[in-house]
């Protein structure tokens, strides 16, 4: 029997009860329940998808500092010629709504991991995205919004911390863990019913692994830069107290963050610059982020979502990972390969006792 020939079971199921108390106690049911809260993977805040596609490229990354996220494209097989179809990588505005319905969704049922589409796509998500515009034909955003979900679910994603010679991979197995497809005429495929990964559900349900959004703020936003600047945004203003000196970010850290694929940081400038400016203008009037010589200053702002709206957010005080169970004691120090003045450099550099794993190369 294929899921096809299943009763359509409910969108979230029945979550676990343990991490279901653990994630409204964090919370709270007014954040929860709130249609128009929706939620951002903390790490997605810092280092998004790709705003344009990057063509036939080995890898994607992008950069936030120590924070580096890695994107690889994969195979979906078509069940009638039972070919590998290589799909490419998701980039633009879709995959970045559909990554924040997920991550709401999860949170919503209180971590549970199946995510039930069915044959209806375009009902699904008009439901959960507020009855956003959603049209067919060639020239629809329907079709484009099927492959975008459908590269999605092929990706594979990975995070990774340096600091100083020691580096940390975190891999979330990768974000869907299984998925059934139906296979349409051409092109016109598109996951029915899937599965997040553990990994991926436990990190966004930690304390500090989700950050809120506003959800009909985001949906006026069509351009994906300029959606990944109001994500970041929105989540770094929270942390900037009145009376706090603003904060300098020159234009290199930006064009890491958000300009892969620009050759050219003159046009990177100019696409930054317009991105923002429509932002302000039209979605977060309060943002007080000026361009200064070399780069932006972020002030205090008004925040785009209440206060309130908050309470389970937590920013991480050492780094942006957060795991979903404790991590093994570091071994990289008695590494008897590794000179004296070296060892010492990276124990003053690190002092993250339980984050950083190194190999343990010791002689047997």
């Amino acid at each position: 029997m294929s899921i096809f020939d299943q009763p359509a079971p409910s969108p979230l199921g029945t979550p676990d009860q343990e991490m279901y108390d653990r994630i409204e106690q964090l919370w709270g049911r007014e954040v929860l329940d709130n249609p128009r809260i929706g939620f951002n993977h903390y790490w997605h805040t810092s280092c998004g998808l790709p705003t344009r596609d990057p063509g036939n490229i080995d890898l994607w990354e992008r950069r936030d500092g120590k924070l580096i996220f890695t994107c690889r494209n994969g195979h979906a097989i078509h069940p009638e010629t039972n070919e590998f179809v290589l799909q490419g990588y998701p980039f633009g505005i879709w995959p970045r709504r559909m990554q924040a319905v997920i991550n709401t969704l999860i949170l919503r049922s209180g971590g549970e991991r199946q995510i039930y589409i069915g044959m209806g796509f375009t009902p699904f998500f008009r439901k959960q995205l507020g009855n956003i515009n959603m049209t067919g034909g060639k020239t629809g955003n329907i079709a484009r919004a099927k492959v975008q979900f459908m590269r999605m679910n092929c990706a594979t994603y990975r995070y990774y911390m340096i600091a100083g010679k020691i580096g940390e991979m975190y891999n979330p197995a990768p974000m869907i863990e299984r998925c059934g497809v139906y296979f349409g005429d051409g092109q016109d495929w598109w996951p029915t019913s899937l599965i997040v990964s553990a990994p991926y559900r436990d990190s966004i349900c930690a304390e500090g692994g989700a950050a809120p959004i506003d959800m009909d703020a985001m949906m006026q936003i069509e351009g994906a830069m300029e959606h990944d600047i109001y994500s970041w945004v929105t989540r770094r203003v929270f942390t900037i107290g009145a009376g706090t000196k603003p904060k300098f970010i020159s234009w290199g850290a930006m064009k890491d963050q958000f300009g892969k694929g620009f050759g050219n940081i003159d046009d990177f400038k100019k696409e930054f610059r317009s991105s923002l400016r429509h932002l302000k203008l039209y979605i977060y009037r309060d943002l007080k982020m000026d361009e200064v010589t070399g780069g932006w200053n972020l002030g205090h702002s008004k925040l785009a979502v209440k206060q309130r709206y908050w309470k389970g957010f937590s920013e991480p005080t050492q780094q942006p990972l957060v795991f979903p169970e404790p991590m093994p004691e570091p071994v990289a120090f008695d590494d008897p390969y590794m000179p004296a003045n070296e060892r010492r450099r990276a124990v003053k550099t690190i002092n993250i006792k339980p984050r950083i794993i190194a190999l343990d190369r010791t002689p047997k």
